[in-house]
């Protein structure tokens, strides 16, 4: 069958999946021409595939039908596509659905919701995240997962999982279920929302574990801390429980190179080429 994707580089892989199964994938729609689309946009030059970097239109789905496309797959695409019922449509959503809608579920699944870590393929709905649930398999998150690790993980794991899928596609497709079907033992609610500043902010007065979780968490994005009064994003933060009789907060020892702080239960280090913004400027 054809195929249009639409994503960024994270999951070019993804095409060299559906090429082994024997399908074709004719156009790619990417959110813009960033530095993580590059790659796609030299792929799509290299084999004479159409790309678009627009917002997807009711007339552009309209155009790919009847060009000959049967199913639309999306990963990690920033917008909403227009559903054609008569198409295939396959979403890629890194979380065990229902639980963990949302733009940013990894920071979530590391900060407070591991249990919900999964690859789930659904169908494309009206809204983000609510279409049928084609086929899900959890993921593993590690004691020490930070951003970049799970990352790296999907990475790994979609287009393994996407070559399971293919192998059975019209029964398992065939088989899709609704969302209110799957049932969790998780507390964590269905809607996870955008990351905001003050999820990603650090207080000294946090135990040592609680920093240290909120800094993987964050990854590269950063997380928000107060230095000698002066408010920063740093994106990575070295901690330590170890006895001492400073109130948090305190700058202990100031290099060239390194701030040391006081916390709860031991001590912070941050590397001044961790800063990435200061923030009170």
């Amino acid at each position: 069958m054809k195929v249009a994707f639409f994503g960024g580089d994270w999951y070019l892989s993804c095409i060299d999946v559906f090429k082994r199964h024997g399908h074709q994938v004719v156009s790619i729609f990417i959110g813009d021409e960033n530095p993580y689309n590059q790659k796609l946009l030299k792929y799509a030059h290299d084999d004479g595939i159409q790309i678009s970097s627009k917002r997807p239109t009711r007339e552009d789905i309209t155009s790919l039908r009847e060009q000959g496309v049967e199913c639309l797959f999306s990963a990690e695409y920033p917008w909403l596509i227009p559903v054609d019922k008569t198409l295939k449509t396959i979403n890629v959503h890194p979380t065990l659905l229902p639980k963990g809608r949302g733009v940013t579920p990894l920071i979530w699944i590391i900060k407070n919701y591991p249990e919900c870590a999964g690859i789930t393929f659904h169908k494309l709905s009206e809204q983000f995240d609510q279409g049928d649930i084609i086929f899900q398999q959890k993921v593993t998150v590690a004691d020490d997962e930070n951003w970049e690790t799970l990352v790296a993980k999907f990475k790994v794991l979609v287009p393994k999982h996407l070559d399971q899928l293919l192998d059975n596609f019209d029964t398992l497709y065939g088989n899709s279920k609704p969302q209110s079907e799957f049932k969790s033992k998780s507390n964590a609610p269905d809607y996870w929302p955008k990351i905001s500043l003050d999820d990603r902010r650090v207080s000294w007065n946090m135990k040592s574990g609680e920093i240290n979780r909120i800094s993987r968490a964050c990854g590269r994005f950063g997380v928000v801390v107060c230095i000698d009064n002066e408010t920063l994003m740093v994106n990575q933060i070295h901690t330590s429980q170890f006895q001492h009789s400073h109130p948090p907060g305190i700058v202990l020892s100031e290099d060239d190179d390194t701030y040391v702080l006081s916390t709860f239960d031991g001590l912070a280090v941050v590397m001044k080429t961790n800063i990435i913004e200061r923030l009170n400027r």
